[in-house]
């Protein structure tokens, strides 16, 4: 059983007390506005990373509006350039995409709690990965984690920095609407998304004890303090947005 008394400040603990809503940025811009893949993808079609470069005030400005519809953790993709004529560019598009989801969330109040920043590297290479770690992601995730742990540590080696490397098996992302959130939660869900944001933060909030998340799986009410924003608005007997 997890035990904590604080409000978690990283984001391996706070997955792990309870289930937070995910929006991936530069995949939201793609499907916002139709793009021209020769040229915000730099030729590649399933680079929407590359949306961060060709497209920035956009990504930025969907990443704003995630979190103020009550995202607590933008989760950014990395594609696989290896033998692509972007190969040598992962480092750059990482970093960029990485660097605009920062600056998003420090840009919108976060009202007594943390949002966070989480980069899938199940393609990825060590430059991308490194982008990835410097532009400021707070953990890595991956469906095998142990092939990626040499490609992860070289990428500490070379930003001297280091962040955990999380296991999406175990983790995995629940894409799905708010009707389907009960179904999810029973199966153990962590990480949700959906095209409705702000509706799955509502029915997330619906299904939460304390009026903010549904706690894990083998985490006790008193182990987990709520968001003093929430306390302060549960005595004005309101909840205020996630924002």
């Amino acid at each position: 059983m997890v035990s904590t008394a604080i409000n978690p400040r990283r984001l391996e603990q706070a997955v792990a007390l309870r289930v937070l809503l995910a929006a991936d940025p530069c995949a939201l811009a793609a499907k916002e506005a139709p793009d021209n893949a020769a040229r915000d993808r730099l030729g590649l079609d399933d680079c929407i990373q590359a949306l961060a470069l060709t497209r920035a005030v956009q990504v930025r400005a969907t990443a704003v509006a995630a979190l103020e519809a009550g995202a607590d953790v933008l989760l950014l993709d990395t594609p696989r350039l290896q033998d692509s004529d972007l190969a040598d560019a992962g480092f750059a598009l990482a970093y960029a995409a990485a660097e605009l989801a920062c600056q998003a969330i420090d840009a919108v109040a976060g009202a007594g709690r943390r949002r966070f920043l989480l980069g899938r590297v199940d393609a990825a290479e060590t430059p991308q990965v490194a982008g990835l770690i410097a532009g400021g992601v707070d953990a890595l995730i991956a469906e095998e984690p142990a092939a990626l742990a040499s490609v992860v540590a070289a990428a500490e080696a070379e930003t001297g920095q280091r962040v955990p490397l999380l296991d999406g098996r175990r983790l995995a992302l629940a894409t799905l609407e708010a009707s389907a959130l009960p179904k999810a939660l029973a199966q153990g869900a962590r990480l949700v998304t959906g095209s409705d944001l702000a509706g799955l933060d509502a029915a997330l909030r619906a299904a939460a004890a304390d009026g903010w998340r549904p706690m894990a799986a083998g985490v006790a009410p008193e182990e987990v303090q709520t968001p003093s924003s929430l306390h302060q608005a549960a005595g004005l007997g309101c909840v205020q947005s996630a924002a």
